[in-house]
């Protein structure tokens, strides 16, 4: 889709882009400050030549970093599940994973939950947990575990900003009544019930935090459309938004089934063959509004003598949005995370985690995986039964997208901006015979003196940060506040962001 995108704005904008760049109006220069700018949307392509703008997928580790391997665990039968979440706070990584305990079941629906419980793990390197002896809660007769709220179902844990310090840490989950069960704690260990609010269906592991750009709390949580004569049966996901936490409004849908993913299959029942079980919503630290949603996308294309239609199984999307509410699909409705090899442990199903986390110069993923579809049938290519875990999957920093030209020439001038700093650097990966190099042009588009690309120095290699200078060595920060743009002339290179900084940063 972005592809597209990108070769309309190739094609239709060549015709009139130079005449509309020589006289900008004030609402057409955007303020990007010091702040990093992705190449995911194409928001920051105003025009372009022999480039692609393609989604990178993160390399997934084969193996989980946590599995329910306690002996606590272990008596009681417990299984991890997906509905987990984390945080990485100063050097440590705090992970807040669902225990369930699985009926046997039968061949034709599998095994079922018969309990859900959220227990606490953590790690220093973001890889090993430990599972503190916290004796809290009993768990199937014993206190010696690590539980921190029984019988709950889809916490996502946050850090509300405006909240007292005894109600730092916040999570809602789908309880009693169909109700929302939000929960407080001082330190994401010792929590109580908050209170309970009816909005509907509330299922799976909806998503809170506090907006700034809106200045109010949103919510994300998936409902149902149901109709009386069962000719439509499909997930979808809403966001809602409140002052309080207990008063909720402005409801907008931000993902459901549209005609392009319906017209992938005819379904075999009444339910459409896919719709989405779960969306992880997170805002991207940018002023302007970048908000990301990682979707497990649930597919239910064939028809199955017993249980649910197949595959039943279900992997992950990537979505933008600018205002929270319109999301477009990233990389053509393609998996950002795939599902695992025949008969490995998450060869079913994959669930993301609320949030990804920043490690160095990577972005870690957490997912929960499983090799038993949705209905709980496990892969037949599993060698050992039945098997969950949560596991990592990294991501260059800010690597969601890139800007791709190969041999030949490619160009990409962005919209008028204003910007602070003196210096600009690129995230950028260049093969051996690649370079890139960056003009600036002024508002009526002409090359700036000084830093044209006669006087650009190539860039060249694979870095996050790699320095952008031209001969002489201009000082950026004379043009700081002018409306400006960037040219850039590819080849063989991989753009994925742009950042102007102060040199005297820390």
């Amino acid at each position: 889709m972005l592809n597209h995108a990108l070769r309309r704005v190739g094609t239709l904008a060549l015709a009139w882009s130079w005449l509309a760049m020589a006289q900008p109006q004030e609402d057409d220069v955007i303020d990007i400050g010091d702040r990093k700018q992705l190449f995911l949307d194409g928001a920051m392509i105003a025009d372009s030549h022999g480039v692609s703008l393609a989604m990178n997928e993160p390399y997934t580790h084969p193996e989980p970093v946590l599995t329910a391997d306690t002996p606590w665990e272990r008596q009681a039968g417990a299984t991890v599940w997906a509905y987990s979440s984390l945080r990485k706070e100063g050097d440590t990584v705090r992970l807040w994973y669902e225990l369930i305990r699985l009926t046997e079941g039968d061949e034709e629906t599998g095994p079922r939950a018969a309990g859900e419980f959220i227990a606490y793990a953590e790690s220093e390197d973001g890889i090993h947990f430990t599972k503190p002896d916290l004796g809290l809660h009993d768990f199937f007769g014993t206190r010696n575990n690590a539980l921190v709220i029984p019988e709950c179902r889809g916490a996502a844990v946050w850090v509300d900003p405006n909240a007292p310090p005894e109600q730092r840490y916040r999570t809602q989950a789908k309880g009693r009544e169909n109700k929302l069960i939000f929960h407080h704690s001082p330190d994401g260990i010792h929590w109580t019930e908050t209170q309970a609010i009816a909005l509907g269906d509330c299922d799976t592991q909806s998503i809170a935090f506090w907006d700034d750009l809106v200045g109010r709390y949103v919510l994300y949580t998936r409902t149902w459309v149901r109709s009386s004569n069962k000719a439509e049966n499909f997930r979808y996901h809403r966001r809602l938004e409140s002052d309080d936490l207990v008063n909720w409004d402005q409801e907008t849908p931000v993902i459901k089934a549209d005609d392009i993913d319906l017209a992938a299959y005819a379904s075999p029942s009444r339910q459409p063959a896919i719709d989405y079980y779960g969306a992880c919503v997170f805002r991207y630290p940018d002023a302007r509004g970048l908000y990301l949603m990682l979707p497990q996308a649930f597919w239910h294309w064939y028809a199955r003598p017993k249980g649910h239609q197949g595959p039943d199984a279900m992997d992950v999307r990537l979505c933008a949005s600018r205002d929270g509410k319109d999301f477009s699909h990233i990389g053509g409705r393609a998996p950002f995370l795939r599902l695992g090899p025949a008969g490995s442990w998450y060869s079913r199903m994959m669930w993301v985690l609320p949030e990804p986390i920043v490690m160095g110069d990577e972005m870690w993923f957490y997912f929960f995986g499983s090799n038993a579809d949705h209905s709980g049938l496990v892969d037949p290519a599993a060698a050992d039964g039945p098997q969950t875990g949560i596991g990592r999957a990294v991501l260059r920093l800010d690597g969601f997208a890139s800007v791709n030209a190969g041999i030949e020439w490619g160009e990409v001038t962005t919209p008028l901006m204003r910007f602070t700093g003196n210096a600009l650097e690129l995230n950028i990966d260049t093969s051996a015979g690649g370079c890139t190099y960056v003009e600036l042009l002024d508002a009526a588009a002409r090359p700036i003196a000084g830093c044209t690309r006669a006087d650009a120095v190539p860039v060249w290699g694979n870095s996050v940060r790699a320095p952008v200078t031209w001969q002489g060595t201009p000082d950026l920060g004379v043009l700081a506040g002018q409306p400006i743009r960037l040219h850039f002339y590819l080849r063989d290179s991989r753009l994925y962001a742009f950042q102007f900084h102060d040199t005297a940063r820390p």
